[in-house]
C-alpha cells in the first residue's frame, strides 16, 4: 500500500498564492468555492484545490 502525500496549506498560504485578502480567502473557504477539510478550528487547503479553483 502506497501512501501519497500532498501538500497542504493555510488560509495565510493561500492568501500569498492568490494575492487576496484573509477576509476574501475565508469568504471563498465559507462559500465552499475552495475546497478545503476543518480540522479544529484550522481550514486546511490542499494545493490540488488551490489549481482546481484557479482552472474554474
Amino acid at each position: 500500500m502506497e501512501l501519497i502525500i500532498e501538500k497542504v496549506y493555510t488560509p495565510e498560504n493561500v492568501c500569498k498564492i492568490l494575492g487576496l485578502g484573509l477576509n476574501s480567502v475565508y469568504a471563498l473557504l465559507k462559500s465552499k468555492e475552495l475546497r478545503s477539510r476543518r480540522v479544529g478550528r484550522k481550514y486546511l487547503i490542499t494545493g490540488s484545490a488551490i489549481l482546481e479553483f484557479l482552472n474554474n
